[in-house]
């Protein structure tokens, strides 16, 4: 007989802790630093060596966060809130993803935790506390216009702007990740305008709404977003 070994209780809060609200999404993870005024997508980044104090939502159905390097597998519950942590101490990029089925694109619901030096992390914290950045061309004006005041606007935020829409991704710093869409691509120019032009063809059953941009209008938005780093 196979001895399982028992779970590991969280430690207490303590000062020190990094405070992080994981919420899941049909078909992504969002992550909240709601002590450090951050909330990003698809990567979870931390410190090496500091307690982790998950706080785990759901917007729509049960989702489990799993990342089997680092943790067992925690349920993520509409209307109930559920909590687990981490502590890692050796740097890396560790995936993670949904354990429990939750529609057609679950297997698509991916994320990486990148576990960081205190002071690469530092670093990562400061840029994202920065508002995103003025456009500069005419083509990066026009592209804000369109995402921060246009229909992109209705589920997308941008820190600083008239974009305040709390479904989809926060895209103040899009281009300071390196994967995008539930963790299923690598966020290269490529790809972020695949999505504009047709998410669904990348993810078909993407609950991103189809937004119809016209060939000139894209250009324009791929200024602007290559400006949110």
């Amino acid at each position: 007989m196979v001895a399982v070994p028992k779970a590991v209780a969280a430690p207490p809060p303590a000062k020190g802790d990094l405070n992080v609200i994981v919420i899941g999404h049909r078909w992504w993870w969002e992550f909240d630093y709601p002590d450090l005024g951050i909330k990003t997508a698809d990567e979870l980044r931390i410190p090496a060596g500091v307690t982790v104090q998950i706080t785990l939502q759901s917007t729509d159905v049960i989702h489990s966060f799993w990342v089997p390097q680092l943790s067992g597998k925690t349920d993520v519950i509409p209307g109930q809130t559920n909590h687990t942590w981490l502590n890692v101490t050796n740097i890396g990029e560790y995936a993670g993803s949904c354990s429990e089925f939750c529609g057609v694109e679950h297997a698509n619901m991916r994320f990486n935790v990148i576990v960081q030096s205190a002071a690469d992390f530092q670093t990562w914290v400061s840029g994202q506390q920065l508002p995103a950045p003025e456009p500069q061309t005419d083509l990066e004006k026009s592209g804000a216009q369109i995402v921060t005041q246009r229909v992109c606007s209705s589920c997308h935020s941008v820190n600083g702007t008239s974009a305040k829409g709390q479904v989809g991704p926060n895209l103040t710093h899009l281009y300071s990740r390196s994967i995008f869409a539930g963790g299923i691509a690598p966020l290269t120019d490529a790809n972020v305008q695949a999505w504009v032009m047709n998410s669904a063809a990348m993810k078909p059953a993407s609950l991103m709404a189809s937004v119809h941009v016209s060939p000139q209008d894209v250009d324009k938005v791929m200024a602007y977003l290559k400006t949110l780093k």
